[in-house]
């Protein structure tokens, strides 16, 4: 079974608003966690 981790990012205002635009109604991901894993499937694939 995989194991889930939760983590705490802080982002400047420039970051959260481009994160923002996204996610939801307006984005590509549902949510945030969404979106992180796949920018960090796509380094770990790029590595």
């Amino acid at each position: 079974m995989a194991r889930t981790t939760t983590m705490t990012v802080h982002l400047s205002g420039v970051l959260s608003d481009f994160v923002a635009a996204n996610v939801g109604e307006t984005g590509s991901y549902k949510n945030v966690s969404e979106y992180i894993e796949d920018l960090i499937r796509r380094d770990k694939e790029r590595a």
